[in-house]
């Protein structure tokens, strides 16, 4: 072979495989997001139709006094029950307590009446690196998958300990939809003091039961639970703040997520809502 022979060839073969590369890459990424978007229609279609209830401040009579003023704070009279709520945030993750944080955005699609939701994310480690995610619970059963460029599976978490997680998640995120708090077949609340209470949030068998912490104004400052972390039981806190009005409820706009492990406080999670959507039961 001739000198500009193999000078060719060596020129033409990383492109060929660069290309390939890309192809594999773009190709993993439309399944893994057309998978999430295909749970997003299954979840809202087994939800059903919008609630026709609304919210009156004399149902809160019986409620622990901070759970009656964290409603007349965040709900206005006559406001609809919310069937669904879609979210865009932004924000910052990360997996290990010695790495750096990473940016990740995000979108998440919860139904209230038959309690899910659908989380898919992108996050970038480094500069030419990222990774997709998708956290589901549906019909009392929780999931997480997490793919390296949509395509190389690196976790894939399913089982009762990922059933309970996923319950703890959509109880802690309800303040993004108040209504969904307020009592019914699922939700449950019971007295601690002036400033804190406990719900019990029951679905399709299981109860998980959370803590509420209230400041004065009756906003939700923070959220703690037992929580399965893999395999083990441990206190996760749910830091509610920086709170917003969107299409006349008052919401937190920012929630940090940490877990109070034996060796030590470890923040996993930054998430700022960018936008919020009630009762459009479709996609971003």
């Amino acid at each position: 072979m001739s000198l500009l022979r193999a000078i060719k060839w060596l020129l033409i073969y990383p492109a060929i495989i660069l290309v390939v590369l890309n192809l594999a890459v773009s190709y993993s990424h439309s399944s893994f997001r057309s998978q999430a978007d295909n749970e997003i229609a299954t979840l809202y279609s087994y939800s059903g139709s919008l609630s026709n209830k609304t919210y009156n401040s004399r149902q809160l009579a019986g409620l622990p006094e901070p759970v009656q003023r964290y409603f007349k704070y965040s709900l206005k009279e006559g406001q609809k029950y919310i069937s669904y709520a879609r979210i865009k945030h932004a924000g910052s993750f990360r997996v290990n307590p010695s790495l750096d944080w990473m940016p990740v955005s995000a979108e998440e699609y919860f139904s209230i009446e038959k309690p899910g939701y659908v989380w898919y994310a992108e996050l970038k480690p480094f500069k030419y690196v990222w990774l997709a995610a998708r956290d589901t619970y549906f019909q009392g059963r929780g999931n997480v998958i997490a793919k390296l460029y949509s395509g190389v599976t690196f976790a894939n978490s399913k089982g009762n300990e990922t059933d309970q997680g996923a319950m703890i998640r959509w109880l802690s995120e309800a303040v993004w939809f108040p209504t969904a708090l307020l009592p019914s077949e699922n939700i449950r609340w019971e007295e601690i003091d002036n400033n804190s209470a406990k719900a019990f949030f029951t679905d399709r068998g299981r109860t998980v039961v959370g803590v509420f912490h209230f400041n004065e104004r009756g906003e939700i400052t923070t959220f703690t639970a037992d929580r399965f972390m893999d395999k083990s039981l441990e206190k996760f806190e749910g830091r509610c703040y920086d709170y917003k009005e969107f299409h006349r409820i008052k919401i937190p706009s920012k929630i940090d997520a940490t877990w109070h492990l034996k060796t030590g406080d470890y923040t996993y999670v930054r998430f700022n809502v960018m936008e919020i959507e009630y009762d459009k039961a479709e996609k971003y």
